[in-house]
């Protein structure tokens, strides 16, 4: 920032003062220095642009592989409940093994039905 300004004052003092041999190449109201800060404007723009979308890409790599880890422990952990039932019914613990919050935990989650229920309760647009 500090470089840019010291060109824009370098730029206005030569193109409004005589200094030495330098010839007045842009006078006022500078318009080739209006070009050169927007063209530079736009360039940084684009490289705004193209990071944000770079950066865009790799959350969503990671918001899938997420999602991957997370589908993968609901399935061990509902194993984990059905077996932990199993072993409860086994050593005679009828009541935990029959229990109905247990025995919900332990079925098959269906993530289709999971997403349409969540699409369902999202407001419209």
């Amino acid at each position: 920032m500090v470089i840019h300004v010291g060109v824009f004052f370098l730029w206005v003092l030569v193109n409004t003062k005589h200094i030495g041999a330098i010839p007045h190449f842009d006078p006022l109201p500078f318009s080739l220095l209006g070009t050169c800060v927007a063209l530079e404007a736009i360039l940084l723009a684009s490289f705004i642009l193209m990071r944000q979308a770079r950066l865009a890409r790799r959350a969503d790599e990671r918001d899938h592989l997420m999602l991957q880890i997370l589908l993968l422990t609901e399935k061990e952990i509902t194993a984990v409940v059905g077996m932990n039932r199993q072993i409860a019914e086994r050593v005679g613990l009828h009541g935990v093994a029959q229990d109905k919050d247990i025995e919900l935990l332990g079925q098959h989650t269906s993530i289709d039905m999971m997403a349409q229920t969540i699409q369902e309760k999202l407001p419209d647009p």
